[in-house]
């Protein structure tokens, strides 16, 4: 906290206030957590990078995004084209401002928190702007999990990846504990058994392919846990079943939702043997569900239709993007003064009020958990010398 307040007062120096973005490039570690709360306490907003982005796509975001500070590590400065930015070492802090009380605070919930960049299917990434009080919703007083100052969550999730909100703020917003590590000790499940293990931790998030893998490598691997969610693509029945199976006390959760709803905007608690498709379950607290037909006309149960997602977790929309934005982000005709997000996804209501989720409308795709546009890598393919056409 010392330190962040530090870094805060140094970026303020700098004009860092309510809705200025700073990029943050960091591996997972304390250096980390450090810049995104010091960003946060200056009132600006993250915009995190990930070290292994190819030089253009960096560049592509830092421009798009209007950054003008960088906060990183020494070691990964090479990966940043600095002209015209200022960049602060996030492991050389004897150079921050003395000051280490706290802040006084300057931002309202209507600022923004972060900007996350998602593929885009023009062939350049599109920046979601998410606002304080999307974070909150997802994870202060809500009903799909408990977050409390038991809870120990071990981030499993890249901070490009929208999960890492929920990894990152879902302990610390509640006095629990968030515990980092390297990547290749997530994908290691040795490692990760011992891990889980060593620190007690009892919460943790997985990308379903991930999910999988590990799964069948180890049945017993998540049997110190108490609440496990896996998402981020369609669930294998298979792997879901032998986990209830060998772990009848573990709550098993489905996380579903687009970046654009600020990480989960349906939860399915999963119960007993599952058949045909695990279900996406029902809107988090704070949320709503559409689904509607191509008119945006309420769809009965049991027809399928676009998911349409309503509540505290809508984004602002897309930055610098208005006319993507206005196509997707709408006012709702069902309630004055709500926005609404079309996700693009295909879904039905059961019955017994649960969502099942059947897939997309359009071409994007879901790589261990990461969203693709098909039109972005047909893009890459068309700038290749000597390629005329292309399709994926």
């Amino acid at each position: 906290n010392k330190k962040a307040n530090q870094l805060a007062r140094t970026l303020e120096a700098e004009g860092v206030g309510p809705d200025h973005l700073v990029g943050i490039m960091a591996e997972s570690s304390l250096d980390m957590i450090v810049g995104v709360l010091g960003i946060l306490k200056a009132g600006g907003a993250y915009v995190p990078i990930d070290p292994d982005y190819p030089k253009e796509r960096v560049q592509y975001m830092l421009n798009d995004a209007g950054v003008k500070i960088v906060l990183s590590q020494s070691h990964l400065q090479r990966n940043i084209q600095s002209q015209g930015l200022k960049i602060f070492n996030l492991d050389e802090q004897s150079t921050y401002h003395q000051d280490g009380t706290n802040m006084e605070k300057s931002v309202s919930p209507t600022h923004l928190a972060y900007v996350l960049y998602t593929s885009g299917t023009t062939g350049k990434p599109k920046g979601v702007m998410v606002e304080h009080r999307n974070v909150i919703r997802l994870v202060k007083q809500t009903n799909y999990v408990t977050l409390d100052e038991e809870t120990r969550i071990l981030q499993t999730g890249n901070m490009v990846f929208d999960a890492s909100t929920f990894e990152i703020w879902g302990p610390l917003l509640n006095g629990g504990q968030l515990y980092l590590t390297k990547n290749k000790q997530i994908l290691d499940v040795v490692n990760l058994k011992e891990l889980i293990e060593r620190y007690h931790i009892n919460t943790m998030w997985l990308t379903s392919p991930l999910f999988n893998q590990l799964t069948a490598q180890n049945i017993h691997l998540f049997e110190q846990l108490e609440t496990l969610i896996i998402g981020g693509d369609v669930l294998s029945v298979t792997h879901v079943n032998k986990i209830k199976r060998n772990n009848p006390r573990l709550k098993l959760i489905n996380g579903y939702g687009p970046t654009e709803n600020t990480t989960f905007s349906t939860t399915f608690a999963i119960q007993g043997e599952q058949e045909g498709s695990v279900p996406i379950g029902k809107p988090i607290a704070n949320s709503k569900v559409y689904i509607l037909d191509r008119s945006l006309n309420l769809q009965p149960i049991g027809v399928w239709g676009e998911l349409v997602v309503a509540g505290d977790g809508v984004a602002r929309g897309y930055l610098n993007c208005p006319d993507v934005t206005a196509e997707k982000f709408l006012e709702s005709p069902y309630v004055s003064g709500e926005r609404m997000y079309r996700t693009g996804d295909l879904a039905r209501w059961l019955p017994n009020g649960n969502i099942e989720y059947l897939g997309r409308m359009d071409h994007q795709v879901k790589i261990r958990g990461y969203r693709i546009e098909i039109g972005e890598i047909e893009m890459a393919l068309l700038n290749i010398k000597g390629v005329q056409e292309a399709i994926v």
